[in-house]
């Protein structure tokens, strides 16, 4: 009788290090699928911001809330137009810390790369250029003083 006792100890051991183990597997997947829908709502919120700072260029500093973003995530000139529908060119960027490399382009800032994930915020200025009166905003310009505005997107750094 203790025999049959000890054996079914242990197999109702077996069976809750099962369960265990699969519950834990649920939350450390709950917690893997939550971060990214924090990153992915980070992006939406980033766009969102740069589509208001560029839709009324008057020197205005948008500031975000924290945003998250992963290692390897790059905002760049290109992805700026892309979002925006404005020049590439007009977009210039700063950054701020150890984990944000800038990437430049001829020699100007023209975006940033996250070498890790990061929370931080982002602040995105937009000015009107001297020649805002005679440019055509639906033309890509060829340089930046062909731009109508110019737009200065900044993470974790304050614009002054």
């Amino acid at each position: 009788m203790n025999e049959k006792g000890q054996g079914e100890a242990v197999f109702r051991l077996l069976i809750d290090s099962v369960v265990g183990m699969a519950i834990l597997l649920i939350i450390i997947s709950m917690i893997s699928y939550f971060n990214n829908q924090v990153i992915e709502q980070s992006r939406v919120d980033l766009i969102n911001s740069m589509n208001d700072a560029v839709s009324s260029p008057d020197g205005k500093i948008v500031k975000t809330g924290d945003l998250t973003f992963a290692k390897g995530f790059v905002v760049n000139q290109a992805f700026a137009q892309d979002w925006t529908g404005q020049g590439a060119k007009c977009f210039s960027f700063d950054a701020r810390g150890a984990s944000l490399n800038i990437l430049t382009k001829d020699g100007v800032p023209a975006g940033v790369q996250f070498t890790q994930n990061l929370t931080i915020q982002v602040n995105i200025q937009c000015k009107s250029s001297s020649n805002a009166n005679s440019c055509n905003p639906k033309i890509a310009p060829e340089t930046e003083a062909d731009c109508c505005f110019t737009c200065l997107i900044a993470f974790g750094k304050d614009i002054k």
